[in-house]
Parts: C-alpha cells; sequence; structure tokens
C-alpha cells in the first residue's frame, strides 16, 4: 500500500491507530517505507511545535513590546499542536538554574488556549507565584503527566478545575504544593490512572475540598505528604482504596482537623510506613510491611548459612577420608 498517496487527514488517523504500537514495541519492520517518513514528520512537528511555543513564551516574558509586534498577544496564540508544555511558564536557559531569576510574575489570561492535544504540563506554571486565572475553558482530557503543575502558585485559587476530565492523569506529585490559596472544589476530578500523588496538596492551608470519589488503586508509589500541612482538610477518605501504595508516610501531618477514624478500614498491606502524622490508624501493623520483609530476609540469609556450612563440612569430611586412605 501507497501511504504517501493518502491524503493528511487519512494519515493522521492511521498514525492516531497505530502510534501506540509504533512507539512501544519499536516495531518498524513491518511498516511501510512511507509510513515511517510520515511518522517522523509528524514528530518532528510536534517537536518543532513545542520548541516555538517556549521561545515565544521566554520573547513574552522578557520583552513584551517585541513579542506582541511579532507574534500578537499571548491569548490569541494557536497552541493546537502542541504536545508538551513542560517548564513553559517556569523554565529558564540557565546552565545552572537560579530561581531568582524566574519570571514569577505571570498572570496572563490564556483561558482559551486549545490544550486539547498536551500530553506533558510538567511544571507548567512552577512558581509563577501571580497566576490566577480561570482554566475552565481548558480539554485537559489528553494530559498524563501533570506533576508539579501548579507548584509554588501561591496565589492561585483552582477557579474552573471543577470540571476538568482528569482521567487520563498519571501522575499528580507535587501538582498543587505551595498553593496557598486553593480552595476549589474538586470532588468531580476523577483519577483511575493516577500511580504517584506525593505531595500533591502539601501545603495547602485553606484547601478543604471533598476528595472521598478520588480512585487510588492505582497508587503504587506514594501519597507521603499528600495532606501534610492541610489544617483545614476533613474529607472523608473510607472508600479508599489503599492495598498497592508502598509508601504513606506522614500523610497527615499538621492536618489537625482531619478524623482518621475514616481509615480504620484501610487495608495497607503494601504500606511500608505511615509515621509523623499526629495518630496512627487502626489495621496498621508494621509488622506485615518492614518489620515482615527483614524476618524474611533474616530466613533466607540463615538457610543460606546453614547450606553453606553443611557443605564446608562435607568438603572438610572428604579431604580427611582421602588423607586417611591415602
Amino acid at each position: 500500500m501507497n501511504f504517501n498517496a493518502l491524503p493528511e487527514d487519512c494519515m493522521s488517523v492511521i498514525v492516531e491507530y497505530l502510534q501506540g504500537t509504533v512507539e512501544d514495541l519499536n516495531d518498524y519492520s513491518k511498516i511501510s517505507r512511507g509510513f515511517r517518513r510520515h511518522v517522523r514528520r509528524r514528530r518532528n512537528r510536534e517537536m518543532a511545535e513545542n520548541q516555538m511555543l517556549h521561545r515565544k513564551v521566554k520573547l513574552w516574558c522578557s520583552n513584551k513590546e517585541e513579542c506582541l509586534r511579532t507574534y500578537g498577544h499571548i491569548k490569541t496564540w494557536d497552541v493546537s499542536r502542541v504536545t508538551s508544555m513542560r517548564f513553559l511558564f517556569g523554565r529558564t536557559d540557565q546552565e545552572v538554574l537560579d530561581g531568582d531569576k524566574w519570571n514569577k510574575d505571570f498572570n496572563e489570561n490564556i483561558s482559551n488556549w486549545d490544550v486539547s492535544k498536551v500530553v506533558d504540563t510538567h511544571c507548567m506554571f512552577f512558581e509563577a507565584r501571580s497566576f490566577d486565572q480561570d482554566l475552565s475553558r481548558w480539554d485537559v482530557s489528553g494530559i498524563e503527566f501533570p506533576e508539579g503543575m501548579f507548584l509554588y502558585c501561591s496565589k492561585f485559587r483552582g477557579r474552573g478545575l471543577e470540571t476538568w476530565d482528569t482521567r487520563n492523569f498519571r501522575d499528580t506529585c507535587c501538582m498543587f504544593c505551595h498553593c496557598l490559596k486553593l480552595k476549589y472544589d474538586l470532588s468531580g476530578w476523577r483519577t483511575p490512572k493516577v500511580k504517584d500523588m506525593k505531595l500533591m496538596f502539601y501545603d495547602c492551608p485553606v484547601f478543604e475540598s471533598d476528595l472521598s470519589k478520588f480512585d487510588i488503586s492505582k497508587v503504587r508509589r506514594s501519597t507521603e505528604l499528600m495532606f501534610a500541612d492541610c489544617p483545614k482538610f476533613v474529607s472523608d477518605l473510607s472508600s479508599w482504596d489503599t492495598r498497592k501504595c508502598m509508601h504513606m508516610g506522614r500523610i497527615f501531618e499538621n492536618a489537625v482537623k482531619f478524623d482518621l477514624s475514616c481509615t480504620d478500614g484501610w487495608k495497607l498491606e503494601s504500606c511500608g510506613g505511615w509515621g509523623g502524622t499526629h495518630t496512627t490508624p487502626k489495621g496498621y501493623e508494621p509488622w506485615n510491611n518492614y518489620d515482615k520483609a527483614f524476618i524474611i530476609i533474616l530466613i533466607v540469609c540463615f538457610c543460606f548459612f546453614v547450606y553453606y556450612g553443611l557443605w564446608v563440612v562435607a568438603v572438610l569430611f572428604g579431604i580427611f577420608i582421602f588423607l586417611c586412605l591415602t
């Protein structure tokens, strides 16, 4: 089949359907040369779009007048083909990162941006301490990596986040860390694919949203310090499935209003640590975690040394018999 003869829109459909297999298996042998060229061109275009947006934002933050003359106002930019916004408003080109030189005053209205193709927003607004815009019109259904997205956005209240489609989020580590004014309702969020929620709401002193419907059944890495220093957080988390979570250390540290009795039914077989909170939940038995693993290691080591010792004795006995016979 001649892939080069297909219209661009048809090629896009084929790429959407097959690209996952191509990227995951790297099995290009069964794909025509024309198709491979198209995939490479598409990836190159995406990379060029991503880099161009970062250059434009850098110019906007350093020389707004020149940027207006060259590209127009930031709120009118076409970002519909951008796939990565990593460190978009918190990135520097310095070899040694100096936080004091980062742009911290960004608060432009970018609510009309088409982010439907964006997959990665890692630290997008990192240290944009003045940012507090309504993002309700953003289509975030394609975003997978929003970790640190609003890290140190001390004035961000979370307007518009209530309606976000978060079903494809995979890592929300530090997403709202140090958002001192975060207070909007996130009870409608669905998180069936998230694997790491460490520090997600750390130091959000006015945050008190109901998170009872959060799905943490896939979280294996950590919920460590997730609600630490959230003195107003009081949500009922009794329905959370914590069986796979391995690290929950200090999850409720200084969350003084949170009632830990709702965690009595949590299953913590995989959890390796809980300490640093104002109490310990029922059912948390360290014996089932680190202590149990330590005992198993001791038993294995003991068996090894016993086996090794018997082998040495057998060798020495064989040598003794040999010497006696000769």
